[in-house]
């Protein structure tokens, strides 16, 4: 995971954005199907669906059950987005 760390102005010498977002990775499941990554950052929770599949072409179709949710995909890999609201500070 590549994450930048803002931008620095030379002339001010100031940095700003300079903090992370990315508060957790976790790998939810993994096996020959696929593999389903979650990475949560202060503003939102990305899901990725990979399939693993070697055979797998743009209209495969995926189904994977992991934590009590059924993620769906059709394809070389997904994404789903959970925008939470963001930190006031």
């Amino acid at each position: 995971m590549l994450e930048t760390h803002g931008y620095f102005n030379e002339e001010f010498e100031q940095s700003v954005d300079a903090r992370g977002s990315v508060s957790d990775i976790n790998i939810l499941s993994h096996d020959a199907t696929a593999s389903i990554i979650q990475i949560k950052t202060r503003q939102a929770c990305v899901t990725l669906m990979v399939s693993n599949l070697i055979n797998c072409k743009e209209n495969t179709d995926h189904t994977i059950e992991c934590h009590g949710k059924t993620f769906s995909w059709k394809g070389f890999y997904s994404h789903e987005i959970t925008f939470s609201e963001l930190e006031t500070k």
